[in-house]
């Protein structure tokens, strides 16, 4: 058997045996008796696996989380006043999205560094009385900020605003209980909470949001998204060919993260990114930003000099350990995260090289 390597990283992720024997043989026909079981089954334990009543449906797509973000805001960009709330560079992406589909966009412009702050939020809704549609990162990959769903649906609510979250590094690792909060839709993907391979994104939302989008000219044919939930939560089947294999394998994963338990997956992912920012304080590894800011699984460090990031990593690559750069430009940060599936003795492996070669 291969070594996986270790990818300390938001994706793609060091998965179980488990998965990759589903993704192995997961190679059949999209139109097969077989895989419409799968495909049926996983529609429901999905929704089991963030929480959710049928009064929500899924729907995936032979995409990254990009495509799923630009079905999910099209109709809103299109036929509502849509606003992005960005305090990051997935923020920042969204409404790039966004404005590729309507130049007219707004935008609120929020520290980057720094959880969206709630009293901006209202200054800006109340200078802009038309905003109907909000959409936001809720938690922040590339910085690892958590920003408060619970706030913003709060304030969206209140004013009869449709929700539109970002939730790709937040479900099931993040308290998020979309119903709760009356989101309208959000979306995820196959790695990152799933555990299993990229390649699919998913949007999810209420099924009554889902019959509005009917009155609509479709932007695109392919990310479609009401013709995409008619076909797929009303006949049981995806309009396109489709990856089964990518398919099959997140439907192991999930099944896999509902017999571990959820809570439990999200309680073992918190501990141990805790840990670890204590075990980093310990030996003179500084946090980039206040923990007060951050989530429970994504952690950006800076790297102790005389080292920077393109002399770590191609070291630690080596030695069959993947972490990844916080920006581009930020040659002194170094990111780990802890999405994947990994043991006790992976984490001081890790532990174990990271000393070697800082020489701390």
């Amino acid at each position: 058997m291969v070594r996986q390597k270790l990818l300390f990283t938001p994706g793609p992720l060091k998965i179980s045996e488990r998965v990759l024997n589903a993704l192995r043989n997961g190679n059949m026909m999209h139109r097969d008796i077989a895989f419409s079981k799968i495909f049926n089954n996983l529609q429901k334990i999905f929704l089991l696996a963030l929480e959710l009543d049928d009064s929500y449906a899924a729907c995936f797509f032979n995409s990254t989380g990009h495509g799923a973000n630009e079905a999910m805001l099209a109709p809103y960009a299109k036929h509502y006043f849509l606003a992005v709330i960005s305090n990051g560079t997935w923020g920042a992406t969204l409404l790039k999205i966004a404005r590729t589909l309507n130049p007219n966009v707004k935008i609120l412009e929020c520290p980057a560094n720094r959880r969206i702050d709630p009293q901006r939020v209202i200054k800006f809704l109340d200078s802009n009385p038309d905003i109907n549609a909000l959409a936001f990162v809720h938690q922040e990959t590339r910085s690892g900020i958590l920003n408060s769903l619970s706030e913003i649906a709060d304030i969206a609510k209140s004013r009869g605003i449709f929700l539109l979250v970002d939730a790709m590094s937040s479900a099931v690792v993040e308290e998020t209980d979309f119903q709760k909060n009356n989101v309208a839709f959000f979306t995820c993907s196959s790695t990152k909470g799933f555990r299993s391979l990229p390649g699919i994104g998913v949007v999810c939302g209420k099924k009554d949001e889902f019959e509005k989008l009917k009155q609509f000219t479709p932007h695109s044919y392919y990310l479609d998204l009401f013709s995409e939930y008619e076909s797929q939560n009303k006949r049981g089947k995806i309009r396109f060919a489709q990856s089964t294999v990518l398919l099959a394998a997140l439907h192991e994963s999930i099944l896999e993260l509902l017999e571990e338990g959820v809570l439990v997956r999200r309680s073992n992912i918190h501990e141990r990114t805790g840990n670890f920012r204590q075990w980093a304080k310990t030996n003179g590894i500084d946090v980039t930003t206040p923990l007060s800011e951050l989530g429970n699984v994504i952690t950006n460090f800076k790297i102790p000099p005389p080292l920077n990031y393109a002399q770590l990593s191609p070291t630690l690559q080596k030695r069959g350990i993947f972490l990844l750069y916080t920006a581009p430009e930020a040659c002194d940060e170094i990111q780990v995260s802890f999405f994947g599936e990994f043991s006790d003795r992976d984490v001081e492996y890790l532990k174990k090289n990271l000393l070697s070669i800082l020489k701390l």
